[in-house]
């Protein structure tokens, strides 16, 4: 029996990055970085849709969501609700950025949150920021993808969507409000969305810089196949390939977890701890929780997997992964109160580190993986899927066994199809950067790696971190400094920089291994001791020094990620 049949909430997983939100201002006249299309400037005629001529009126707000810094502008710019009825009605999408001190600038660069369903205005100006530093002369931008955040967010009055009922209520609520025109909330139109605000703010000669991580790597990807030729350089990070499914979901997080343990029976320390059958002791240990075993630790044993599961998205949560299951497996007293503080780290209330935010969208995140990100012809019919659902569920220890769950709401899903550009891969000599985790168990580097393939051009360059998960760019690190930059962000930054020159990818081979033993401050952090496997320090003070800022950062986005998939746990935990 896999942990996925003894799961008692139903799990479904999305696809993200990063954490923040919307109010900002930036180095620069308020209307420094509005152009007309750059040098070259576009016309309609040249592009697929009609995209330019958009006016985008900017006005003060916060750069970091609820801070009011006045750092930042934004703009609520009315956008065609359909874009092959330029003339049809309207939806107002929302952006933000914040401009160079120095302008013009000589590049920007927008990026896109993942999800589906992520506020990018919420979720990525700590990454924006910290790209900024490296990169001054470039002014950066983000948007809320249509459905999301301030760019009319879906939503209705039920949606965490826990039973049957629910859904139904849900999808009935969606289709009053929005009839026909939740057709029109999907990848595609969200990418133009992007094309229409480049071309109403690229001053003359400014170049263009487009960043997906996650998810807004499949609407990255989506830009440059119907604007081959707009943008000077893409960044992808955390790969979504063209025909990108969830069906393979429990399959990529088995894979990851998997490759996580092999590296840790291979670490001298952890293997050690763990012996070399890793991966069978962690079902036997998996399937003694739900009976017998460390009934002291209450409900924190049941939710092992879930915290494992979890803690493998990102850098250096998942680097403590193994010792979490060390303590499952022993259970002494200390083990125990370790166990319930991962709990409470993860799944307490919001209010703990940071807030947030309340752009996520879950509606749009099923609408549009059920309408794009689902069905796939490697699974032509029901018995097939159901096949290949029942084969993983019977192989995987970390897989998330939400299959079955997803099938039935896909069934009953009101998709949108898009047949002119869904499931196709764009054709493009666009420089290219491509990094990914060969660790992540959200977009598995499996798959990511044919869009590396297809991508093969002068100055495309598919980059694999072994060590790495769903966070590269800071995921990393080739220093024990904390404040040194990661090997991803050096490449990122280096190559928008330069997006034609010879990337110097020397320090990919320089990225420090995972340390499994752990430093006092990420013990203290997810166990609250100042070991990660012991309770007298092995490693470092005993009094640890208080994590670095970005580790925060990356646990706001992993609890946000579980607030989407298990809305009412810490409700249910009595943690609230």
């Amino acid at each position: 029996m896999t942990h996925a049949k003894r799961i008692l909430v139903a799990v479904l997983f999305g696809i993200a990055w990063a954490g923040g939100a919307c109010n900002s201002g930036g180095g620069g006249d308020a209307d420094a970085g509005d152009g007309d299309g750059g040098a070259d400037a576009s016309t309609d005629d040249d592009l697929a849709y009609p995209v330019t001529g958009i006016p985008a009126e900017w006005f003060p707000c916060s750069f970091i969501d609820g801070e009011d810094d006045g750092l930042a502008e934004c703009s609520s710019t009315a956008m065609p609700l359909f874009w092959d009825d330029p003339g049809g009605q309207t939806v107002e999408i929302y952006a933000k950025r914040r401009l160079a001190a120095i302008q013009p600038a000589e590049a920007q660069m927008w990026f896109l949150h993942g999800g589906p369903g992520a506020s990018g205005c919420e979720g990525l100006p700590p990454l924006m920021d910290k790209i900024q530093a490296l990169y001054p002369e470039l002014d950066v931008y983000t948007i809320d993808h249509r459905g999301v955040g301030d760019s009319d967010r879906l939503t209705c009055p039920t949606e965490s969507m826990q039973d049957e009922e629910e859904l139904a209520e849900c999808i009935s609520y969606i289709q009053d409000e929005w009839g026909d025109g939740l057709d029109a909330y999907g990848t595609s139109f969200s990418a133009v969305d992007v094309a229409a605000y480049v071309e109403a703010t690229r001053a003359p000669g400014q170049k263009v810089f487009v960043w997906g991580g996650s998810y807004g790597t499949y609407i990255a990807h989506r830009y440059v196949e119907i604007f081959p030729e707009q943008a000077d350089g893409i960044v992808l990070e955390g790969i979504c390939p063209a025909d990108s499914s969830f069906i393979w979901s429990s399959e990529e997080f088995d894979k990851a977890g998997k490759r996580l343990m092999a590296l840790c029976a291979d670490d001298a320390y952890c293997g050690d701890k763990m012996g070399k059958d890793i991966v069978e002791s962690v079902e036997e240990l998996y399937q003694s929780l739900y009976t017998y075993h460390c009934q002291e630790a209450g409900d924190a044993r049941y939710y092992v997997p879930y915290m494992a599961m979890y803690m493998l998205y990102y850098h250096p949560y998942h680097n403590a992964v193994p010792a979490l299951l060390y303590r499952a497996m022993r259970c002494n007293d200390e083990d125990v109160d370790a166990l319930n503080h991962t709990l409470y780290m993860l799944f307490g209330p919001d209010s703990t580190f940071m807030d947030l935010g309340e752009g996520y969208s879950d509606v749009l995140y099923k609408h549009v993986v059920y309408s794009e990100m689902w069905a796939h012809p490697d699974f032509p019919d029901e018995q097939s899927l159901m096949q290949y659902f029942a084969e993983i569920e019977s192989e995987a220890v970390f897989g998330t066994g939400s299959g079955q769950y997803m099938y039935e709401e896909w069934e009953v899903w009101p998709r949108y199809e898009d047949p002119t550009w869904d499931d196709k891969w764009a054709e493009t000599a666009t420089p290219m950067l491509m990094l990914q985790g060969v660790l992540d168990p959200a977009t598995g580097y499996d798959r990511a790696i044919a869009v590396g393939e297809h991508f093969d051009g002068p100055n495309q360059t598919f980059v694999a971190f072994p060590t790495a998960g769903h966070n590269v760019s800071s995921g990393t690190p080739v220093s024990e400094d904390p404040d040194a930059v990661h090997c991803g962000r050096r490449l990122f930054v280096d190559f928008i920089k330069d997006p034609t020159a010879a990337l110097d990818l020397s320090c990919v081979d320089q990225v420090l291994p995972n340390d499994f033993e752990g430093d006092p401050a990420l013990a203290d952090l997810v166990f609250g001791t100042n070991h990660l496997w012991e309770d007298a320090s092995g490693k470092g003070p005993a009094a640890p020094a208080p994590p670095p800022a970005e580790w925060l950062e990356t646990l706001a986005e992993l609890r946000s990620r579980i607030r989407r998939d298990m809305p009412n746990a810490a409700r249910d935990l009595g943690l609230e």
